[in-house]
């Protein structure tokens, strides 16, 4: 019996800890082992697979009343994206992921340079209970190590600190619901050309006060010259 997945093993073990703790968080890096067609012997890559449960964060006396709730989808993404930053993995993309062990809308594959690295999410409620941790909040992702270890690039360059001072800048767009934050940012990395140095979204709006079936982004945009402190109307004319 040899195991296609590292995930099952993974799984197993965080059922046994979650008997004795609250929060569990896991991983493993390990072969698995894929038939190939007309050999013997199967193939033997390495995957990677991260078991997320709990809560966020623990009880403490200075937060007293205030509660972190649970871990969930974004907190496994900001651990993927960490893991392509620190081995210096880019450009990554998110599509929906179609793994049958995932929660459908609550899933993500990870996609480098056009493959499919991996999926990770919200486990499938019928696959949790499986597993031994029904009821909870369960997030997992499994990952093909060989495929990402060649998508490492050969060097990479540092930049040095910045001698000159950003410019800061809001902006809020209210977008479909079903449009990807990812592709917002696209746009707007391509509008804002040279001088946009950093992006992040920092707020998501649902309400009132925007149409049906949308949704509000805002993002903090940073605007830098390398050589020279922008003025007003560069900053403003790449904004708007």
């Amino acid at each position: 019996m040899l195991r296609r997945s590292v995930l099952a093993g993974v799984l197993e073990n965080a059922a046994a800890n979650a008997r004795h703790a609250g929060e569990v968080r896991l991983f493993e890096v390990g072969p698995v082992y894929l038939p190939q067609s007309g050999d013997k012997l199967p193939r033997e890559p390495r995957r990677l697979a991260i078991v997320l449960t709990g809560p966020r964060m623990d009880e403490f006396w200075s937060d007293a009343g205030v509660r972190s709730g649970p871990l969930d989808f974004f907190d496994l993404k900001g651990i993927v994206q960490a893991l392509l930053e620190d081995l210096h993995v880019g450009p990554a993309a998110y599509q929906p992921s179609q793994a049958a062990w995932l929660h459908p809308g609550k899933a993500a594959a990870l996609v480098v340079g056009g493959n499919i690295l991996g999926d990770f999410g919200l486990v499938h409620p019928r696959a949790a209970e499986a597993c031994g941790l029904g009821g909870r909040a369960l997030l997992a992702g499994e990952f093909d190590l060989e495929a990402l270890q060649a998508a490492l690039p050969p060097r990479y360059a540092y930049a040095p600190v910045p001698r000159f001072p950003a410019a800061l800048r809001d902006i809020a767009l209210v977008v479909d619901e079903a449009l990807p934050a990812q592709r917002v940012e696209q746009e707007i990395r391509a509008a804002g050309g040279d001088l946009l140095h950093g992006l992040r979204l920092f707020d998501l709006y649902r309400g009132d006060s925007i149409p049906a079936g949308t949704k509000s982004l805002a993002y903090a945009l940073s605007y830098l010259a390398p050589d020279r402190t922008l003025t007003g109307k560069e900053v403003d004319k790449a904004h708007k």
